[in-house]
């Protein structure tokens, strides 16, 4: 039997993005690797079976039959009342799993860069892939969390990841932690390194990774991903964050003048504020963090995981937005939200937006 293994990837302007794929599963899937370029479907006909591991519904083609297998943690984990046969016609199996557990494929630390061959008949100035080591987050209990990433088994050992991480002329980045990063593993990539790649790390403001990042002498290679809400401590506690924006604001001070780099996520629509306290955390923006080392990722909204926990935080949208305007993984085009019934929220939020482009910091918005 010939077997396609699909991967969506990306590349422009000498920048190849790897989309998903199957880096510690690769090593043990028997079939061939085929890349998909900006969506661009090769000829498939030769083949007997096609596994493709989607994140989004527009990566599936139309044309599926029942040579498909088709599946992915997003899809699963975000949206499993939506999968159904009327997303997929033809007789393919859709599964609500990743392909290697529906392959059986036993999970372990081993990592492959099997895009290697496929890359080295390009001409690349930058490259961005995952090699998560954990989608679990310790904290698990801000309030619009589905709580569903908190998967124990997704925790790899970090140490053996980062020795197989390849190593290029050209520099990148790479996402290594997503959820929330524990400790022990921001600290294992703190003393380890790898040539010309940044890690990207998603974090929290907890005492125990501000001791480390205070510890540590070169963070180069380093960038967190924080959280901060709209700016307003009333804010991240009407989310049950637990944590001190101004905390998250020092952290990234301590992050920046060692060398590394931060990406903030940002919820600039929020329901609530607490302007004399937003202000106050601006102000430490534009004093303290060096827009060169600081970009911005304004969600704009909450999406929240239903309809009942929305309605406790005030009165709620249920939002259609086309795909190609709201890049996130979402497998449908239903989002809810909370609109803010208090314009003061929205005028303050344009504010801060408009203050920090004004002071040359980057942000990129999902709408």
């Amino acid at each position: 039997m010939k077997t396609a293994i699909l991967t969506h990837c990306e590349f422009k302007d000498k920048v190849f993005t790897l989309h998903n794929g199957f880096s510690f599963g690769s090593h043990a899937m028997e079939g061939e690797h085929i890349f998909v370029i900006n969506h661009q479907y090769p000829d498939l006909s030769n083949y007997d079976k096609i596994l493709l591991s989607a994140i989004f519904k527009h990566q599936i083609p139309d044309n599926v039959d029942d040579r498909w297998v088709i599946g992915g943690p997003a899809i699963s984990n975000q949206f499993p009342d939506k999968i159904s046969k009327d997303w997929i016609s033809g007789g393919s199996t859709l599964c609500k799993e990743s392909l290697e557990n529906y392959l059986k494929i036993p999970k372990d630390d081993t990592f492959s860069s099997y895009w290697d061959s496929f890359i080295s008949n390009l001409d690349i100035a930058f490259i961005k892939y995952a090699a998560s080591c954990s989608t679990r987050c310790y904290y698990n209990s801000c309030v619009y969390c589905n709580k569903k990433y908190n998967d124990p088994n997704s925790v790899r050992d970090i140490s053996k990841v980062i020795s197989k991480l390849p190593k290029y002329s050209f520099p990148g980045f790479c996402y290594l932690v997503q959820g929330s990063v524990y400790p022990e593993q921001l600290d294992v990539a703190i003393k380890n390194p790898t040539q010309n790649l940044m890690y990207r790390i998603h974090a929290r403001a907890d005492k125990e990774i501000i001791s480390l990042i205070e510890e540590a002498e070169d963070l180069s290679h380093i960038g967190l991903v924080l959280a901060l809400e709209n700016l307003s401590q009333k804010c991240a506690d009407m989310f049950n964050k637990n944590l001190s924006i101004i905390d998250t604001l020092k952290l990234a001070k301590l992050v920046t003048n060692k060398g590394g780099k931060i990406l903030f996520t940002m919820i600039s629509k929020a329901p609530v504020i607490d302007v004399q306290n937003t202000i106050k955390n601006l102000h430490y923006i534009i004093e303290n963090l060096p827009p060169e080392r600081v970009m911005f990722w304004d969600s704009v909204y909450i999406e929240w995981p239903d309809e009942k926990t929305a309605k406790k935080f005030g009165p709620y949208t249920i939002k259609k937005v086309p795909f190609n305007e709201y890049n996130h993984f979402i497998m449908n085009n239903d989002i809810i939200i909370v609109t803010n019934q208090n314009l003061e929220v929205d005028y303050i939020s344009e504010m801060i937006l408009r203050v920090l482009r004004n002071y040359g910091y980057n942000i990129e918005s999902r709408f």
